[in-house]
């Protein structure tokens, strides 16, 4: 699945959330949002997933989503049901769709193995790390095989010695499902780590789209170089070496 986004802009009353945002997504990408807090990441994850509407712009899918290849968007908080088992929260999605149990389980035990989380089928998400729980958001998300899956903040509930490992694990499980991913994080080592290409929001304007060595060594602009660290500068005084040299 590929997606085109072409001049989608989003305001809240006087503020301008987004600003003529386009860029284009190809068929099994990882792309990355990064950006300061507040400059529409979030907001262009949610008009990715039809949860809001752009107020100009235009988003084309190269295939329709559907209830068999949705558009499926993880929050942060991984939004598990707290009264269900790991192995019940997993097979929901099929649940809703009518398949009956003995068609479910293979396929939720088919994901329990994959994200190595089998021996948590019959816990409840409160009994589970957060490293588990972002496991079993993921394993519930993939199993509807959706077209398109969104990350909010993926890396916001781990601590700094499961991000490294979670971002090496969730970028083996895209490729291997090949599935087109879209990511909105403020970390930025693991964006440089996973992505296939980053988007640099800045004022609700795309600064930068490009793959994360070009970024890194050839910022777009000056507020770009800053917010990735990148902020040394030399200004020059071009009338005195003119005269110096003159």
């Amino acid at each position: 699945m590929s997606v085109e986004l072409s001049g989608i802009s989003k305001r809240y009353g006087e503020k301008t959330v987004l600003d003529d945002v386009s860029f284009h997504i190809k068929e099994g990408e990882f792309i990355s949002l990064i950006g300061p807090s507040g400059v529409g990441k979030t907001t262009l994850l949610k008009i990715l997933a039809n949860l809001e509407h752009p107020d100009t712009g235009i988003i084309r899918f190269s295939e329709n989503p559907g209830k068999e290849r949705p558009v499926i968007m993880m929050f942060q908080d991984f939004a598990l049901f707290p009264h269900m088992s790991i192995a019940e929260n997993i097979g929901y999605g099929l649940k809703v769709r009518g398949i009956k149990k003995k068609d479910r389980l293979p396929k939720v035990e088919e994901m329990l193995q994959w994200f190595g989380i089998t021996d948590k089928a019959f816990s409840y998400p409160a009994r589970l790390s957060a490293g588990e729980k972002q496991r079993a958001a993921i394993a519930r998300s993939l199993i509807v095989g959706p077209m398109v899956l969104l990350l909010d903040e993926p890396f916001a509930n781990l601590d700094k010695n499961l991000k490294g490992e979670t971002a090496e694990f969730i970028r083996k499980t895209q490729q291997s499902f090949n599935i087109t991913t879209v990511m909105v994080t403020h970390d930025q080592d693991e964006a440089f780590a996973v992505s296939d290409r980053i988007g640099v929001l800045i004022g609700g304007r795309l600064r930068q789209f490009d793959c994360p060595g070009l970024i890194s060594a050839a910022p777009a602009d000056m507020e770009t170089a800053r917010f990735l660290g990148q902020s040394n500068s030399i200004n020059i005084d071009y009338k005195v070496l003119t005269e110096r040299s003159s």
